[in-house]
């Protein structure tokens, strides 16, 4: 039974760590043209990938923030230090490696996406820990 509760309360971190190596994968992997195509075509084109690089990094918020629900933090000293240095640098590390790849693209708007999302996490996050941690 304990093993249960031990695997309920470390969920979270696999969960965010999980995702992590998730996004890095899919932006290692070819995936084909279907989510280029353009929404809205005004000034500024806006690409339905653009929106799933920045959600995909705004879904590292819940996941951190189940762990300090739970009491169980993923990052115990400085966490928002900590997530915007593993969430943001793996935002501008996944983009960067499309330049590497000779099947992929680097896109400076993926990039931009990546990093809008992760800046975005970090600041919500820090909003919510001070009160998690007066609990």
């Amino acid at each position: 039974m304990i093993i249960q509760d031990k695997r309920i309360v470390n969920g979270a971190r696999w969960l965010f760590w999980g995702w992590l190596i998730i996004v890095l994968a899919m932006n290692v992997i070819p995936l084909g043209n279907d989510l280029n195509r353009i929404i809205h075509k005004p000034i500024f084109e806006f690409r339905l990938d653009y929106l799933t690089h920045f959600v995909s990094f705004l879904i590292f918020i819940p996941l951190y923030l189940i762990g300090e629900r739970q009491g169980n933090p993923i990052f115990n000293d400085k966490p928002v230090l900590k997530y915007i240095l593993i969430v943001g640098g793996s935002a501008i590390i996944s983009e960067c490696l499309q330049y590497l790849l000779p099947y992929r693209t680097f896109n400076p708007m993926d990039l931009i996406s990546n990093l809008t999302g992760a800046i975005i996490g970090t600041i919500i996050i820090s909003f919510f820990i001070p009160s998690f941690l007066k609990e």
